[in-house]
């Protein structure tokens, strides 16, 4: 059994509205050990959208080491966050330098470093499936996407997977990568069936992406979202997962990137199976940025 959820929202977080205190008394109620809030942190976001994906990061380490002692002995609180990193020209040091910065100013227990933005799009919206260069900037689709009226899937997949790749080389503040094929989510106009693509196909890449964070010390996650979007799988699927394994990968944590309390821990038995069909005996949890290995 799962117990603990290492990916999880709050109302700090710009698509939240959850109070911290029902998000932890529902994971209490659930019977979890550990909760750790990774609210968004997304530097620099997109200038087209009203959102701006930050928050005060004073005011969320006032708030959570509160309630790290007002919880103590129902739950270990663990204070993280999630960090999106960018891969667009001239950005990367720039976020870099930021990051950097914040986690050294802030003992956060966890960071993820997560892919949200591409060519300065959000893919949950159309428009970064239509392929053109987001306003103000001249970055277009990528060479193998030119020509389309819309980006396909595999377009999309591709190129996110290449953002993760450059990422994965260009970053090292953080401990786990989050969400490695989230973007499937989010691609317009197809069916589920239509959203279960094969991992086969884009085999090279995930290697090459998996080796870099193997190689820095850094881990991945699974991330049980996919199930409450209907895909049926987790973020990643589990051919990843075990590829991960079989490669050498060893640190992997679980989370259900819960925005609400109604997600808290959800499709954790499918998490379970998919880390035992693996090859993993354990999952990880993670204090003052270091792993502990918990089994399963």
């Amino acid at each position: 059994m799962i117990i603990s959820d290492l990916h999880t929202h709050s109302s700090f977080s710009t698509d939240s509205e959850a109070p911290q205190e029902e998000m932890l008394d529902r994971a209490i109620s659930l019977g979890l050990k550990t909760y750790c809030f990774t609210d968004h942190y997304d530097y620099i976001w997109p200038e087209q959208y009203e959102d701006r994906f930050i928050f005060d990061v004073d005011k969320y380490f006032e708030k959570l080491t509160a309630l790290k002692q007002a919880y103590k002995g129902k739950i270990e609180v663990l204070i993280g966050v999630e960090e999106g990193l960018r891969n667009e020209p001239g950005l990367p040091e720039q976020v870099k330098s930021f990051y950097d910065e914040m986690n050294s100013k802030y003992p956060f227990d966890f960071v993820i470093g997560s892919s949200h933005i591409l060519r300065y799009y959000d893919p949950y919206y159309e428009d970064y499936w239509s392929g053109k260069p987001a306003p103000g900037k001249d970055l277009g689709a990528p060479d193998y996407a030119k020509n389309k009226e819309r980006l396909s899937l595999e377009d999309g997949l591709r190129e996110y997977f290449e953002s993760i790749l450059f990422n994965s080389k260009n970053y090292d503040n953080y401990d786990i990568y989050g969400h490695l094929d989230y973007i499937v989510r989010y691609a317009p106009g197809l069916s589920k069936e239509e959203k279960d693509y094969s991992p086969m196909d884009f085999k090279n890449i995930i290697d090459e992406i998996l080796k870099e964070i193997i190689a820095k010390g850094k881990g991945i996650e699974i991330n049980t979202s996919g199930i409450k979007y209907g895909l049926g799988y987790t973020h990643p699927k589990e051919w990843i997962v075990k590829r991960y394994h079989e490669l050498g990968g060893e640190i992997i944590t679980v989370g259900s990137d819960a925005h609400q309390k109604e997600h808290i821990a959800y499709g954790f038995d499918t998490a379970a199976s998919v880390l035992e069909n693996s090859g993993f005996k354990y999952y990880c949890i993670f204090r003052n940025r270091k792993p502990e290995f918990i089994k399963l």
